[in-house]
């Protein structure tokens, strides 16, 4: 059994040295791991000889430190995946390797070309992106006035008229995202904004909406939570797409509770309208897979949640500089612009062709 434990982390070494080629420090951790997209197979890897136990109970990696403890980027892992086996029985599949990417920043291939459905969707961007919205009954009118009332709020939610129908759209939201990022711009003003995007992405369901409120009602939360929206959305007004998102995440999250980057990514993109450098867009999870089957293999990925939004500051703007490329690239290559955002809707709602599943907004 020692032999074959040497031999085993002998070999995990060999693929951990085969698979870095940046120069990124390499640490081997022992796990039992699910298998993952961007698995590396390397063959020749020593079976672990452990019961399906002590499968279980291995996850500390090679410094005696739990898995969970040694992802400080920008280190990658390369993890063995043991196939259960009995003590004294030969495992029925050879181990493999593959790297998590979890703990280092995941870049877009220079290479990644545009999905070729997305272009049946371009050219439209009045009707396909800025006139989406939903009516008062979707966004939860009633349901903002009530909460906002109950928590000594003054802001107040409202629909806009779009030929006689009360709607409110992503053209909306860029207005009150303009100016709620001007210098300028009153509490109440970044505020209001902020309750309207959140009702727009979470139509009736208002889900996670009341802890959102909450994170504003404390005096020194809600001025903590403001300088830091303040800072996000000048930041994003000035076209500094990096800098912005960097201003809102955290590790796990958002630096305000309950606005994740799913969430403030749709506040800063509103903001940043016309901005001059890289345009802020909005991430979520379905975007995310989309980016993954069209071969950015690379994004942060679990077996238990699927693809992540919850990216590191450069794998968020290198996805506004990819989107940005093939905007451009589309533009050049046909008579009209593209904008961004034509795209990042289309790989929202995915190939419904190849897909059969009707894809909704939220």
């Amino acid at each position: 059994l020692w032999h074959r434990s040497m031999r085993r982390f002998a070999a995990v070494g060999e693929a951990a040295e085969a698979i870095d080629r940046s120069g990124v420090t390499t640490k081997t951790c022992a796990t039992a791991a699910p298998s993952h997209p961007s698995a590396v197979d390397q063959q020749g890897l020593s079976s672990c000889g452990l019961s399906n136990r002590s499968h279980r109970q291995r996850s500390v990696c090679e410094l005696g430190r739990p898995k969970s403890a040694c992802r400080d980027p920008p280190v990658r892992h390369v993890h063995v995946e043991r196939p259960r086996c009995d003590r004294n029985s030969e495992p029925k599949q050879p181990s493999r390797a593959y790297v998590d990417f979890v703990a280092h920043p995941a870049i877009a291939p220079i290479d990644l070309a545009l999905p070729a459905y997305v272009r049946g969707k371009l050219h439209n961007r009045f009707q396909y992106v800025l006139d989406h919205g939903f009516d008062s009954r979707t966004v939860g009118v009633d349901w903002w006035e009530r909460r906002l009332r109950a928590h000594d709020l003054n802001q107040h939610l409202q629909v806009f008229d779009h030929d006689g129908v009360a709607r409110l759209t992503r053209r909306d939201l860029v207005r009150l995202g303009v100016r709620a990022a001007r210098p300028d711009a009153s509490d109440d003003q970044v505020l209001t904004y902020v309750w309207h995007v959140l009702a727009w992405g979470t139509d009736r369901s208002q889900r996670g909406n009341l802890k959102r409120i909450q994170a504003f009602t404390g005096k020194t939360d809600r001025r903590q939570h403001l300088d830091l929206l303040r800072q996000a959305l000048t930041f994003a007004r000035e076209g500094d797409a990096t800098s912005a998102y960097r201003a809102l995440i955290r590790r796990g999250g958002g630096k305000i509770h309950g606005l994740g980057p799913a969430f403030f990514t749709k506040v800063l993109y509103f903001a940043s309208e016309d901005s001059p450098g890289t345009r802020c867009l909005i991430l979520d999870a379905r975007v995310a897979g989309a980016l993954a089957r069209a071969g950015w293999e690379s994004l942060p990925w679990s077996r238990r949640n699927g693809y992540s939004y919850n990216w590191h500051t450069a794998t968020y703007a290198s996805y506004c500089e990819l989107l940005q490329r093939w905007a451009n690239e589309e533009s050049d290559a046909q008579i009209g612009r593209v904008w961004p955002d034509e795209i990042e809707r289309s790989l929202f709602e995915g190939n419904r062709t190849q897909s059969g599943e009707a894809a909704t907004w939220s």
